[in-house]
């Protein structure tokens, strides 16, 4: 997937967006990983409410298991955005996801090494992150990705905004950071 044409991009992408009863014209963003306390999917869950009737088009895709995904799905229902979130489970076409989404956002509020955003960046998925101490040496500047305070949902929200206006800026913060890991 690191390596598709545009027509195999638009091709996958076009497949992926059916297979998960999506529309044509959606803005997908993903996140990665347990459902868990250090993940604090909570702020993307908060992010995605205050959001999403501002966004039309947006979509948020989990993919992972764990201990706290039933109360997330709880949540998502009392709040009615159920639609648009998308709980997908544990995958092991994660990859397919990271190329084929327009947003990888990480929520955790620590990690050792942020393997998931070296793994969005290999797909030249832009990136929002929560600032944790891995995610601020990935990502060191905005040239690179946005990161925000976790438990600052007011922050995440204005990053998946701009985001969402701007695909073009944050293809570039994605380039650039691809260069960097790369290097």
């Amino acid at each position: 997937y690191a390596e598709l044409t545009s027509n195999q991009y638009k091709l996958s992408r076009l497949e992926l967006l059916d297979e998960l009863g999506l529309p044509l014209n959606s803005f997908l963003s993903v996140s990665v990983g347990r459902f868990s306390h250090q993940k604090n999917f909570s702020d993307i869950l908060t992010a995605f409410a205050a959001v999403h009737e501002r966004l039309p088009h947006y979509y948020h895709l989990f993919l992972g298991e764990g201990e706290l995904q039933r109360s997330f799905q709880a949540v998502a229902k009392n709040l009615g955005i159920e639609r648009k979130l998308k709980f997908l489970g544990y995958r092991q076409d994660v990859n397919r996801f990271l190329a084929l989404s327009d947003l990888f956002i990480s929520s955790s509020i620590y990690e050792g090494l942020a393997l998931s955003i070296l793994e969005a960046a290999q797909f030249s998925c832009p990136i929002i992150a929560a600032d944790s101490s891995s995610a601020r040496e990935i990502i060191s500047t905005r040239d690179f990705g946005l990161l925000y305070n976790p438990g600052q949902c007011y922050q995440l929200e204005k990053h998946i905004e701009y985001a969402y206006f701007n695909s073009g800026e944050m293809q570039k913060k994605a380039q650039n950071l691809k260069y960097r890991c790369q290097q």
